[in-house]
């Protein structure tokens, strides 16, 4: 049994974030209203839709890294249709019957599905949950934030056979692009991974496939943090990782504070500590990057600083591992 909770800080440079459709040939970013002391502002945003993608997608690239072949084309491809057996292809997708049979594939294992069949409907609740993304609450921060447009163009070689009129050789579109410092929060309860949520079956996993897929998990943190989540088709992101907070307990426990907030760090583990001491368990906290006063931690708190991100992916696998049977 293994859950882990994850909350951080990354400072976005002229990115894309979440694509909100396109009016002619401008292209526009996500915004949402968010509140502090008070205001509201209108901010660009990286959707919790967009950032889950983007899990999957480099979660599927490090399961097959580590040698890990159950998937099927879809889940291969970066496809976010699921619900379909292992054995699927694009032009042969064939609808899941039970979760047990679903589980086979490694995407519907880890980020769910639902099947609306009429017979019996098959569904499965994602193991993986993340929050938009969106500005720190910090006055300068969201001051500085706000959505701007940079003019791009595709030229039509004079050869290609379209129908044109004259001057639309070059073709002007503006894509909107978003700076500033972001944060967002992640969990990921794998104690489930490669077991069934509701059907009445035994998934039939060995220790190291259910490893291998825990490890594919969190490895995938690393690339959704230096990506950010952003729409990639024009520039790739951007980003300096600032702030990583990582729980890992063997037990259920709250998510982390949102890394929006300026005392996110001590309220984190303030609000883990105390459900953990109520229930009886304690829980591994490991931090990267910031100044957070963990003087008053708690007996229930293994609490951790460490230099590097490569120390803290290390030790978060480490401990997931040992606990996956």
């Amino acid at each position: 049994m293994v859950y882990v909770r994850v909350t951080a800080r990354v400072e976005v440079q002229v990115s894309a974030l979440s694509g909100l459709g396109a009016i002619g040939n401008y292209n526009q970013v996500a915004t949402a209203r968010i509140l502090h002391n008070g205001a509201l502002y209108e901010v660009p945003v990286i959707t919790g839709n967009a950032l889950k993608h983007w899990h999957a997608v480099y979660a599927v690239e490090a399961y097959q890294a580590l040698g890990g072949n159950m998937l099927n084309e879809l889940c291969k491809r970066g496809i976010g249709l699921r619900g379909f057996t292992v054995d699927s292809t694009l032009k042969n997708p064939k609808p899941v019957t039970d979760e047990c049979e679903a589980l086979k594939d490694f995407c519907n294992d880890l980020h769910g599905f639902l099947s609306p069949q009429e017979e019996k409907p098959v569904k499965r609740d994602s193991l993986v949950k993340i929050s938009f993304a969106v500005p720190v609450l910090e006055e300068g921060n969201l001051k500085a934030v706000a959505k701007f447009a940079v003019q791009h163009n595709r030229v039509v070689p004079p050869t290609v056979n379209v129908k044109q009129k004259e001057g639309e050789g070059m073709m002007l579109f503006k894509q909107e692009y978003g700076t500033g410092l972001y944060a967002f929060a992640l969990r990921m309860d794998l104690a489930h991974i490669g077991n069934p949520l509701f059907d009445e079956c035994n998934a039939e996993f060995q220790s190291d496939e259910r490893k291998r897929r825990a490890k594919a998990s969190v490895l995938a943190l690393l690339p959704l943090l230096t990506g950010a989540g952003s729409k990639q088709a024009r520039a790739l992101p951007i980003v300096a990782v600032r702030e990583v907070l990582v729980a890992v307990s063997e037990k259920p426990m709250p998510n982390l504070i949102h890394a929006v907030y300026p005392d996110y760090c001590e309220t984190s583990i303030d609000t883990v500590g105390a459900y953990l001491n109520g229930i009886g368990d304690t829980a591994k906290f490991y931090y990267y990057g910031g100044r957070c006063n963990a003087d008053k931690v708690g007996n229930k708190i293994n609490f951790k600083k460490v230099g590097s991100l490569h120390e803290l992916i290390d030790a978060v696998i480490n401990d997931v591992q040992s606990w996956i049977r």
